[in-house]
């Protein structure tokens, strides 16, 4: 089980991002609370299981996650201080309900085991790759360690 959130995890603010995506999607502050909660989760998940793929993300988490993308250079940013990288978001072409139930069993298993919390849904696929370098010009090269 995940005892302590990484420093650099816990230093994420989120504000703006919440306040955008809570608007959008017409979120209460509990509903916006508790997506911010199992956003971060999967970024736990996704920093700890280093070059191990990790497929699913709950609903809510995954509008956070595309509301945070629209602030680029945050995302950048948070990324790179977070994996060391770019954290790519690669959504699965068959669409929001296409995940397995095997998949989502697993998913949901791995969540419980790291944080003692039974997860809303995680029926949403995505593919989680290896955190790389951030896309764009003269931005190759190897990125630096993972950061915790």
């Amino acid at each position: 089980m995940a005892t302590r959130i990484p420093p650099s995890l816990k230093r994420l603010n989120l504000t703006a991002i919440m306040a955008r995506v809570q608007r959008e999607q017409g979120w209460t502050a509990a509903e916006a609370t508790d997506a911010e909660l199992w956003y971060r989760r999967f970024l736990q998940l996704s920093l700890e299981r280093g070059s191990k793929p990790f497929y699913a993300i709950t609903e809510q988490a995954d509008h956070v996650w595309h509301a945070h993308i629209l602030f680029t250079r945050k995302y950048r940013q948070d990324c790179e201080r977070i994996f060391g990288g770019y954290l790519d978001h690669t959504p699965a072409d068959k669409g929001p309900d296409s995940l397995s139930k095997e998949r989502q069993r697993q998913a949901a298993a791995l969540y419980f085991k790291e944080f003692a919390a039974e997860p809303p849904p995680v029926k949403v696929p995505c593919y989680v790759p290896t955190p790389g370098p951030p896309p764009g010009p003269g931005r190759g090269g190897v990125p630096s360690a993972r950061r915790r």
